[in-house]
């Protein structure tokens, strides 16, 4: 090849694996004066070992000689994922050979050029490197190279500097490098010259780099090195996600994991554009080491919305809260894998209005909207209802309030044990994941009475015989606010007094506990308060009650009790639960808004060690005591660059062991 720049690529390099014994050689060579540098930009080779379940680089690698021929010497050996500093030749040619014996993988691409000082080129690999022209010898004087690194959507570049030496200059106008966030309009990370080894910077997505030096002066330059971060923490209203190394799908492997959250009250839809996750022709993930699985809520610990192999591309799932984890592994040795999706911040599918229709018929889901109110009654009443009938029907609020149910009537077939024709009430369970049975009823005396659910839903069940046929039932329902809140996804979200947004409140009695998971606390943030006060003080009308659990005898947190137009500092709970009393016997304000999360226990953290920081000593919650139950913490320790972190457990380390 004898043009001044260009690019060698294996056949097939965004779907094809390469033949069992692929071959090539490509020569490069300039004119006399010229010197060739090579660019890898992507490397997919191994040697693949099938009774090892490994792969190494003996027998299937890329080789670069500094010559013109086959006998020319060895500048390295190459293969997996690693990405080489660009390799320049000593005289004007270079030889590049790919062989390969029992390999598998996509080949590699990589860019040339020929000129007296070739630098600069896309990086797209997980991880390699890349030096200033020359390097170490000494750059050449009036250089400009240009990199840029690029990751995959959803994901970050990470560039750190093993080596700076760059002539010094005020303000480092002369010779300099330069990163940018995205390109050379983005966002300025960094801007260095000098001996001095800058610290990492880390970008989403690409970084751009620029070297330049100017006609004076010269120095070694720097090594740098790169490496793709899959798996981040994404925040907005909507974004991308996609495989390492998409669109091509390389032969990588590694366990990585996304966490998505977005406004509170909001839930998350995502949709696929592409997906290809393992070789099995269905969707299911027969190999327990390669998946991809959707969590509704915060970690892996919380329910899957979707769990799926194959080459089918999945539909669109929606999460239940603000928060989703992303979560995919993959072996080395199982195929390729490629996904691209977008997630999108919506609005929680509307709220069934019922207003004054009647629901009838035997069972469905309902849902009720706040201030509304509608009828229930048993299948042809009020003519008697039919033989041997089993109806099931499930009403459902939005999580500040709860089912309210007044018995207008109800006349079934009656027993001392109900064990002819009866109806049921179901409330959720304290864990929220089912229903139990709250009362069985079959007697005339229940007219009149009223019933209200625990939380957010109530089940109702009508069975009856094969005789004595009655009218049935005639149920009001309607919302009353208060309920228990499980939050059991890390989500955020809002509390918020009845008829908050709309006016001012109504004669009130709420009574919330609302529940995170266990290990986790809780912290209260008040976004506004507007509860009326007396004028001769204190909170003895109106007010808003917070306490340290998940009982109406709970300790108080805080000062306890709450009203007037100042709104109350940041608490945190020492438990999972917080039980919350709103109590009014007026409509003099607009009544309160407070938004909860879902924080760890007071341990772990940042810890940063500097020059001056050299050590740091931290200890397990109640050390020396067990730490409380389902503790979990996790710290984060960072170091000066080309340091080392060392840690030496002092005094005891005794935690309960466990298997698997």
């Amino acid at each position: 090849m004898s043009r001044r720049w260009g690019e060698i690529s294996t056949i097939g390099l965004t779907r094809s694996i390469l033949s069992p014994s692929t071959n090539c050689t490509w020569f490069i060579s300039g004119n006399s004066e010229d010197h060739v540098t090579l660019t890898f930009t992507y490397i997919d080779i191994y040697t693949y070992r099938p009774n090892t379940n490994s792969s190494t680089c003996d027998t299937t690698f890329v080789e670069v000689l500094d010559g013109e021929d086959e006998d020319a010497p060895s500048l390295g050996k190459f293969c997996a994922g690693t990405i080489p500093p660009a390799l320049t030749s000593r005289g004007s040619s270079l030889v590049v050979k790919l062989f390969q014996r029992n390999g598998v993988g996509q080949g590699f691409r990589a860019t040339y050029e020929i000129s007296a000082s070739a630098c600069g080129g896309t990086l797209v690999a997980l991880e390699g490197s890349f030096t200033s022209p020359n390097y170490p010898v000494g750059y050449p004087m009036n250089a400009e190279c240009i990199w840029n690194v690029q990751s995959s959507p959803g994901n970050k570049v990470l560039i750190s500097f093993r080596q700076m030496a760059i002539e010094s200059s005020d303000y480092c106008n002369n010779d300099f490098v330069e990163i940018h966030e995205g390109s050379s309009s983005g966002t300025l990370l960094g801007h260095y010259c000098g001996d001095s080894v800058p610290g990492n910077a880390t970008a989403a997505e690409n970084i751009w780099v620029l070297f330049r030096s100017d006609g004076e002066g010269q120095a070694a330059g720097f090594w740098a090195d790169y490496a793709l971060q899959h798996g981040n923490e994404l925040n907005g209203s909507d974004g991308e996600i996609a495989s390492p190394l998409w669109p091509t799908s390389g032969f990588y492997s590694g366990d990585f994991y996304w966490r998505v959250t977005v406004g509170e009250n909001m839930v998350i839809r995502v949709a696929f554009t592409e997906f290809s996750i393992g070789s099995a022709p269905t969707t299911q993930c027969y190999d327990s080491r390669i998946s991809f699985k959707i969590h509704d809520g915060y970690d892996e610990t919380a329910p899957t919305i979707l769990n799926q192999c194959g080459q089918t591309v999945p539909e669109p799932v929606t999460s239940t809260g603000n928060v989703i984890y992303i979560a995919y592994k993959k072996p080395v040795l199982h195929g390729y894998g490629s996904f691209h999706l977008r997630w999108s911040e919506i609005s929680p599918p509307e709220l069934q209005i019922l207003g004054s229709t009647n629901i009838t018929g035997c069972g469905g889901n309902f849902t009720i909207g706040p201030n509304n109110k509608t009828t229930l009654l048993s299948p042809n009443y009020p003519s008697p209802y039919i033989s041997n009938m089993r109806c099931e029907w499930y009403i459902f609020t939005d999580q500040l309030h709860r089912v309210k149910l007044k018995v207008e009537d109800f006349d079934v077939e009656s027993s001392a044990s109900c064990r002819y024709d009866k109806v049921e009430f179901y409330d959720t369970a304290d864990s929220g994941d089912d229903y139990v049975l709250n009362s069985t009823q079959c007697q005339r005396t229940l007219s009149g009475t009223t019933l209200v659910s625990k939380g957010r839903s109530l089940k109702i069940v009508m069975v009856s015989d094969a005789s004595l046929e009655r009218p049935g039932f005639n149920f009001t329902i309607s919302t009353e606010c208060g309920g228990i809140i499980r939050s059991m996804n890390g989500e955020v979200g809002r509390i918020t007094s009845p008829n908050y947004g709309h006016g001012n409140y109504d004669h009130s009695i709420c009574f919330w506990v609302l529940i995170v998971r266990p290990g986790r606390t809780i912290k209260i943030t008040f976004n506004d308060m507007n509860i009326s006060a007396p004028p001769q003080g204190g909170c003895t009308t109106d007010y808003l009650v917070l306490r340290n659990g998940g009982h109406p005898d709970s300790p108080l947190l805080g000062t306890g009790r709450y009203c007037g137009n100042n709104k109350p500092p940041d608490m945190e709970t020492s438990s999972n639960r917080l039980y919350v009393k709103f109590l009014t016997f007026s409509s003099g304000g607009r009544g309160f808004s407070l938004t909860y999360s879902e924080i760890s226990q007071r341990c772990g953290g940042q810890i940063m060690l500097t020059e001056d920081v050299r050590e740091f000593t931290f200890n397990s919650p109640n050390f020396n005591l067990p730490p409380p139950p389902y503790t979990e913490c996790e710290w984060v320790i960072s170091a000066p660059p080309h340091d080392a972190v060392q840690i030496d457990f002092l005094l005891t380390f005794d935690l309960t062991t466990t298997f698997g």
